[in-house]
């Protein structure tokens, strides 16, 4: 079966149950610093009757790249709880702050040595 078949038969068939629910995946540009690595949504299937299928979105589980998994519930079916925003890294601090300021700790010394000989 193609995708247009598959289409076709979950809308027309009496058999199958449908739902109102629609989950929307746009979470715009991710910033290359954001540890943000997968989302989850958990539904929960309220009811189903007849061929309408009763659907209610239950929570989000945010999970980055250090392991954290943060749950959040919905508190508004129309509205998706935005992911917290994650610290830095040591490893980020350590490359971009903390190195560059020993080199350019390392090169003032030696100029200073060399003025003073």
């Amino acid at each position: 079966m193609n995708d247009t078949m598959v289409s076709e038969f979950l809308n027309n068939d009496s058999w199958v149950a449908r739902s109102d629910l629609e989950l929307k995946g746009l979470y715009d540009t991710v910033n290359e610093g954001n540890s943000l690595e997968s989302v989850l949504i958990i539904l929960k299937i309220r009811s189903i009757q007849g061929n309408t299928l009763n659907i209610q979105k239950e929570k989000i589980i945010y999970t980055y790249s250090n392991g954290q998994r943060i749950e959040k519930p919905f508190q508004n079916q129309n509205q998706t709880p935005e992911p917290p925003v994650i610290g830095q890294s040591w490893d980020f601090y350590l490359y971009f702050v903390v190195l560059p300021l020993l080199a350019l700790a390392v090169i003032l010394f030696i100029l200073i040595r060399r003025r003073s000989s």
